[in-house]
């Protein structure tokens, strides 16, 4: 099985990989601009191991947002209160 998760957001999936890496989850990268995550669980894997390893990603992915998120708003402080 294999599976690819296109993400256009310079960066993002570069980062979700890093923090499942850090959660002991290899992922992959592939596209031009390493904006794809290559899933690659072998056929035989076990339910339970693959929801495990779907709830790093999705945590991963909640984890990088969040700190996009929070990026973006102290941008946005900084410009509205230039002082």
């Amino acid at each position: 099985m294999i599976y690819g998760l296109k993400v256009p957001l310079m960066g993002f999936s570069s980062s979700v990989s890093e923090k499942a890496f850090s959660q002991y989850l290899l992922i992959e990268l592939a596209g031009a601009n390493d904006d794809v995550l290559k899933l690659l669980p072998p056929l035989t894997i076990e339910n339970d191991l693959l929801r495990e390893g779907l709830q790093i990603i999705e945590d991963s992915v909640q984890v990088v947002m969040e700190r996009r998120e929070a990026i973006l708003e102290g941008l946005n402080h900084d410009s509205q209160n230039p002082g």
